[in-house]
Formats: structure tokens, sequence, C-alpha cells
């Protein structure tokens, strides 16, 4: 009779009356009638969110629930109660390749939504140890110890990676290459950390990443032939602005080099080159007016 009147509010008031005197999959199938009825109908939001949650509090193990539940959290941004349902769903989960994918995506929802980087390093370490050898899980662990500083934690993961792709050589494995290079200087250990580089480099010739660190790194160390080939090359490589370095820079960079190798006149040239693409680069503008006087 609701129905007929059109009264989609009392519809969905009676079917929920309904579904609480039923058990079992009549009632789920009930409880989603009055979800349908308040996105579809009614276009409340909020009251189709109270009926996905009672549902899921009644059948918590009912996968279609869980799963618009989730939809439901993550298209209103509600990333912290997402997590609760995934933490809930990995108690249940009946094998570890299960587990394993859980908690990686966990651990996705701490770093990328809920900028918790801490916690998103547990659900992975959980993960490293049902499967050590999943790079889905290896390479992005590395990463969050990285930014939070944990180089030591990270060379080891990094070595591990290496070492499971044994003769293969790939552009992936240059990129893993890098990261221990990285995770190596920013543990003050540059020797290991170019020769870690260097490995990189003889997989991916190109590679902007490489080229830069690379040439940072000799730079740093007073490697300023390797330094001015590797900035060199740069040159020939496209530069946009995720890569961490610009003309401007590796202009002023082949000027340095030229000046600590003595040659005034190459260095002004660079140095005026670096203006031209950035007039605003502090470095250049310094060393440039002191080899001018």
């Amino acid at each position: 009779l609701y129905e007929r009147q059109g009264r989609s509010a009392d519809v969905a008031q009676t079917l929920q009356e309904l579904a609480a005197r039923l058990d079992g999959q009549e009632a789920i199938e009930l409880c989603h009638r009055v979800v349908n009825l308040f996105e579809r109908e009614l276009q409340d939001e909020e009251e189709a969110g109270r009926a996905l949650q009672a549902t899921y509090a009644r059948f918590p193990d009912d996968e279609t629930t869980r799963t618009r539940l989730k939809e439901y959290y993550e298209a209103r941004g509600e990333h912290q109660a997402l997590a609760q349902v995934l933490d809930a769903e990995l108690d249940g989960a009946t094998t570890d390749a299960d587990r394993v994918a859980l908690l990686r995506q966990i651990s996705d929802v701490y770093r990328d939504k809920l900028d918790d980087p801490g916690t998103a390093a547990g659900y992975l370490e959980q993960a490293v140890k049902l499967d050590g050898a999943d790079r889905g899980a290896l390479v992005p662990l590395c990463d969050l110890y990285m930014a939070a500083g944990r180089e030591s934690d990270a060379v080891p993961i990094l070595q591990q990676i290496i070492e499971s792709f044994g003769k293969q050589r790939s552009k992936e494995l240059a990129g893993h290459y890098h990261r221990l290079g990285q995770a190596l200087a920013g543990m003050g250990d540059p020797v290991s950390a170019l020769q870690a580089y260097d490995a990189a480099f003889k997989i991916d010739l190109t590679n902007v990443a490489i080229l830069r660190d690379l040439g940072r790194l000799t730079h740093e160390t007073g490697d300023l032939d390797r330094a001015q080939k590797s900035f060199r090359a740069l040159l020939l490589q496209k530069l946009d602005a995720d890569s961490g370095i610009q003309k401007a820079d590796v202009y002023y960079y082949l000027g340095d080099i030229a000046s600590k190798q003595g040659d005034s006149r190459k260095a002004i040239t660079m140095l005026e080159r670096a203006l031209a693409e950035d007039r605003g680069h502090a470095q250049a503008s310094e060393l440039l007016a002191q080899l001018k006087g």
C-alpha cells in the first residue's frame, strides 16, 4: 500500500521493522532494500549509511554488506571507519594470502588517507612476517622506513629484494639499487651508496633520478670528473617538475665543478646559463658574483 502511494519513507520504516523480526539471508536482503530506498528513492545518504551500519553490526560476516559499507566510507572520506572495517575483516581472514592482501590494503589507507606512516609500517611489517618474499609489501615498507629516517631498517630489506631478482636485470631492479643507495647515503656511507648508484646506473643509463643522485654524491665526495659526466648526461634528459632537479641546478653544478677545476671562463658560462633558466637561482648568483669579483 505504501509503495502504491509513493510513500517511500514509510516503506523503509516498515521494512526495517520486518527485518528486525527475521534472521539470516532473508533479513539481510530486506536490510539492503532499505538501504536502496534511502539511496535511490529518498536520496538520503545519511540514513542509507545508518542503515548499512546497522546491517553490518548485525551481520558482520556478510560479504555484500561489508563491501557496500567499505564503498560508503570510501566515498565519504571516512577512512578511519574504513580501516576499522578492514581490521575486522582481517580478524576473519582464513588464509595467509588473504591476510597479506588485507594488511597491505589497511597500510595503504593509513599511509595515503590518514597520513599515519607509523601505523602503516606496522601493518606492512605483519605482512612481511607472513610472506617475506612479497615485494608488494617489502617495497612500500622500505619507503615508509626511509620517509621516517629509519634507513638502517630499510637497507636489509632492500638487499633482500635485490637478491630476489637473481640474474634478472630490469628497470625495476635499478629502482631498488637506487633506493639502496639513498638509504646508505642517508646513513652516512657514501662509498657503499656510490656502489649501489653505480649498479643502478649500469642497468638504467638514462634514469633522471639515478643520474641526479649519482651526480650529487660524486660532487659531494670530490669525484669531479664523474660528477661532471653525470650532470652532462642530465642535460640530455627531459627534466619535469617531479625530477627533483631542474636545468638551472644542472648548470649550477657544472659551473661549480668547472670552478673547482680551475676553469673560471667555463664556470662563468655555465652559471650564466643557470641564471638564464632561473633568474632567482641563489647559488648560481652567489658563485657567479664571486668569480666575477
